[in-house]
């Protein structure tokens, strides 16, 4: 039986991905910030951005919820890796570089390099479209008459 290929990566090249992944994140926090405070919202330096923007949709006068359930999704593997990372693999014996992160339920989840990758290219994707709305995307009900 042949052994499995082995991955030309480095850990280095897994930890990047990995800090792609947060890096595109914070722009995208960035973006969101933008919006809310375009739209007359008031920022809370303590408050996450995601969480300002979740409280913003609920009032918006226009329809944000795909906006919102696309950053949801996108959060999901960020907040993976921001509260659960417990190391990686870049030549593993399946072939397959991931890192293991810690879910919420104290279950370890496998994120593969191929993941991490397409993960950053989405939310970098996501953060341009979202660059592109209008200022005024979050105004809240009350400025919307």
């Amino acid at each position: 039986m042949a052994e499995p290929a082995q991955s030309p990566l480095v850990v280095s090249d897994l930890l990047a991905a990995v800090g792609e992944v947060m890096l595109n994140w914070g722009y995208l926090e960035v973006e969101m910030l933008k919006k809310l405070e375009a739209s007359g919202h008031s920022l809370l330096p303590r408050v996450a951005p995601i969480q300002q923007w979740r409280t913003a949709s609920v009032r918006c006068a226009s329809d944000v919820s795909a906006w919102t359930d696309e950053i949801e999704r996108a959060a999901q593997i960020r907040n993976q890796l921001a509260h659960g990372f417990v190391g990686g693999y870049a030549q593993p014996v399946d072939g397959h570089p991931c890192v293991i992160c810690r879910d919420i339920d104290g279950e370890r989840k496998r994120i593969t390099y191929a993941s991490l990758k397409a993960a950053a290219q989405s939310i970098d994707l996501l953060r341009l479209r979202l660059r592109r709305e209008p200022d005024d995307l979050l105004r809240a009900l009350s400025d919307a008459r």
